[in-house]
């Protein structure tokens, strides 16, 4: 793999962002279905490739048809949790085929760089994505893991569309304003706690990175934070100079460049409270 559930990041992002043209509930299944192969393997200790015929295209096309078939019959028991979580669609036999079809072949590709075992191309014995590292799957975990916080951003925007289509709009404004305003007003206490929250995203990384590398971890999860939270510009530092980039420095950076841009933003863009007295005042 990436570890099973790790392969639902890219399956909740891209199922999020073409949500008009896939079944989303097909997709995220579909993203993790050929994973029963492998468990199935080990469960019955199993002379067996642990990722073998239904990690190929080949052996997925056929899951994927199985899948659609199911799906487009038990697809509207969903339909309530769809709704939810505001994630109305139009069913259709199209959309759960392509999501099949798409969820299972993308997994298989996240896979074949990782494993020797898998032959995407059977009956072709041979894996071109193979790729031979000193930590096989840390690209694909990040790129995971990165898919997960996209799907997140993706998924609070789409609940903000919803508010202003259901004639929420104003209050969605106010809601807005208020933060934008309170950070604006509290620009020492908002950076303080942006500053902490980077931090316990460097040290959540890093924390189940080592985990599922296998590495020791030393401290405790709440005392790691504690020890490395408020010193996570220096840790990164360190990760630069004596390890190299490292997945917790790439995902705390990226959430230091959002921050970023979210206060300057706030910063530059609201005017300040007495301005806009100002004006009401004159008009």
């Amino acid at each position: 793999m990436p570890f099973t559930s790790y392969h639902l990041g890219p399956g909740l992002m891209i199922g999020l962002l073409f949500l008009k043209f896939i079944d989303f509930p097909t997709f995220l299944i579909a993203s993790i279905i050929v994973d029963i192969e492998p468990f199935i393997v080990l469960f019955f200790n199993l002379d067996y490739p642990l990722h073998g015929f239904f990690h190929s295209f080949l052996g997925g096309t056929i899951v994927a048809l199985l899948l659609t078939v199911a799906m487009s019959k038990i697809r509207r028991y969903f339909s309530p949790l769809m709704s939810f979580f505001k994630l109305e669609q139009d069913v259709s036999f199209k959309r759960i085929l392509v999501a099949s079809l798409m969820g299972i072949y993308i997994h298989i590709l996240l896979d074949s760089p990782i494993y020797t075992d898998i032959q995407p191309f059977f009956p072709l014995a041979f894996n071109p994505f193979y790729r031979s590292t000193s930590m096989p799957g840390l690209l694909e975990t990040m790129i995971c893991v990165l898919c997960f916080m996209g799907a997140l951003i993706i998924y609070i925007i789409r609940l903000f569309q919803y508010k202003v289509k259901n004639q929420e709009k104003i209050q969605v404004k106010k809601e807005l304003e208020n933060l934008i305003q309170f950070v604006k007003k509290q620009k020492l206490l908002s950076i303080i706690i942006a500053y902490f929250i980077i931090g316990i995203i460097y040290v959540l990384t890093g924390f189940f990175r080592s985990i599922i590398i296998g590495k020791q971890v030393v401290f405790p999860l709440i005392i790691s934070i504690l020890l490395g939270a408020p010193f996570w510009p220096l840790l990164v530092y360190a990760d630069f100079i004596n390890i190299g980039i490292m997945l917790q420095d790439v995902i705390t950076l990226i959430s230091f460049i959002l921050f970023a841009l979210f206060f300057l933003y706030c910063f530059r863009m609201v005017k300040p409270v007495n301005e806009i007295t100002k004006e009401k005042v004159s008009s």
